[in-house]
């Protein structure tokens, strides 16, 4: 009898165990200052056009050549990462909100394409 409920126990916690596994397409992680950090969450184009900084990336970034990816968005700023289609990170985007600065950085050589204020 102790080995039914040792084995059905045993089963129990393995089951719920394999019921945690975080899908890397969905997780998020809070820093406990409002911001969020979004992993591996691709952005369409239609939700890049939202943006206020999006005229600034179809005169910088090819957008039919790279994908948008977010990488972190909180109330202060939007950091948006431009991947080739090898997932290699090619542009960095970060637009502080407060002051609508964007910067646009070419990563394979830390140069930057744009740093200037939206009006």
């Amino acid at each position: 009898m102790k080995k039914v409920i040792i084995a059905t126990l045993i089963m129990l916690l393995l089951s719920a165990c394999l019921g945690n596994t975080d899908d890397k397409s969905k997780k998020e992680n809070t820093d406990g200052t409002g911001s969020i950090t979004l992993e591996e969450t691709g952005i369409t184009e239609d939700t890049l056009q939202k943006f206020p900084e999006y005229e600034t990336f179809k005169k910088n970034i090819d957008l039919q050549t790279y994908h948008a990816q977010m990488k972190n968005e909180s109330n202060e700023k939007r950091e948006i990462v431009f991947l080739n289609d090898k997932q290699k990170e090619i542009y960095k985007s970060t637009y502080i909100k407060e002051t609508k600065r964007i910067k646009i950085i070419k990563l394979s050589d830390e140069k930057v394409l744009v740093d200037q204020v939206l009006s």
